[in-house]
């Protein structure tokens, strides 16, 4: 039901030349990569994201690395991805990477 109405939305939005995000954690896992022209994957090392799944969900780290298991590994996710953001660094450094492709999105919508 979650995804008919996903599809639902994309279709009502009917935006011409406009950028509309999708932030879905399993695109790939649903097999809804192609309801999209492009896909960005945000990356960061295991060690990370157990870290955030812990301080944002409150879950153990035994439970943090089951969720993440549980998931198509982040190197298939960033094989298959158009970009890939790296969210290691700084807010600073993944705001750059964020901006770099949106300009380059906004160049292929002119």
């Amino acid at each position: 039901m979650i995804l008919a109405e996903i599809d639902a939305q994309l279709t009502a939005l009917d935006a011409p030349n406009r950028l509309i995000f999708a932030d879905i954690p399993l695109l790939y896992e649903c097999g809804m990569e192609n309801s999209f022209d492009r896909v960005w994957v945000l990356s960061a090392p295991r060690g990370m994201q157990i870290d955030r799944l812990i301080s944002r969900d409150g879950l153990s780290a035994h439970e943090a690395a089951q969720r993440i298991d549980a998931q198509m590994p982040l190197c298939e996710k960033e094989r298959r991805a158009d970009s890939v953001i790296h969210t290691d660094g700084s807010v600073e450094q993944t705001q750059g990477q964020i901006r770099a492709l949106l300009r380059a999105a906004e160049r292929r919508q002119a």
